[in-house]
């Protein structure tokens, strides 16, 4: 039996309103449509903008709608991202990537929602274990999907993931981040820096 449960209420800040919660002075990529890449310490948020302060350049800010991606650290990478613009399924298939273990939320195209662990995505089927059950979804049948937490992974033999605490800090998701909506223009192009100003 599959149970299908609510778990977004409302009203809920945009995952552009939730920036300004971040932890000022920690450090984040923007990633602009152009290609560009600015690293440095957040210093604010507003409607249209977000600012971040890098050495020898001082607070930049950058457009709102200049922003394809924010991601915690020094790269654009997709599992750091706390903010994304554009609806790729190439950035779930990007999530398998080890070594770290994402949880989604995905929306159906009849409305039902379910909340469980990535196992995997091929490119036209998207894998979760939901409530310890292996569930499939297939591509046509999704109509949004969000990134709602990462936690830092290995793959043992014999088994599907097992949690292991890392190092390396991984920021918490603020808000479910829309990856994936069906109504929106899909751009699966490659993410990558053309150009960057980075903190030292």
């Amino acid at each position: 039996m599959v149970f299908a449960f609510t778990v977004l209420s409302a009203p809920l800040e945009t995952p552009w309103e939730a920036l300004r919660h971040l932890p000022k002075h920690h450090i984040y990529t923007v990633l602009k449509y152009d290609g560009a890449c600015l690293t440095g310490s957040f210093s604010a948020t507003s409607n249209d903008q977000f600012v971040l302060s890098v050495p020898q350049l001082g607070d930049k800010s950058i457009p709102r709608v200049d922003v394809l991606r924010i991601a915690a650290g020094e790269s654009p990478d997709i599992h750091s991202t706390v903010y994304s613009a554009r609806s790729s399924w190439a950035d779930l298939q990007s999530l398998q990537s080890p070594p770290y273990y994402s949880d989604l939320l995905v929306i159906t195209t009849d409305e039902r929602q379910f909340k469980g662990s990535l196992l995997g995505v091929s490119s036209d089927e998207l894998t979760l274990i939901v409530d310890h059950q292996e569930m499939k979804f297939a591509k046509e049948y999704v109509a949004r999907v969000f990134l709602t937490s990462i936690k830092p992974t290995f793959e043992r033999t014999g088994l599907r993931l097992g949690v292991l605490p890392l190092p390396k800090k991984v920021l918490p998701t603020l808000q479910p981040i829309p990856l994936y909506e069906v109504s929106a223009r899909q751009d699966d192009s490659p993410v990558n820096c053309s150009s960057t100003y980075r903190r030292q």
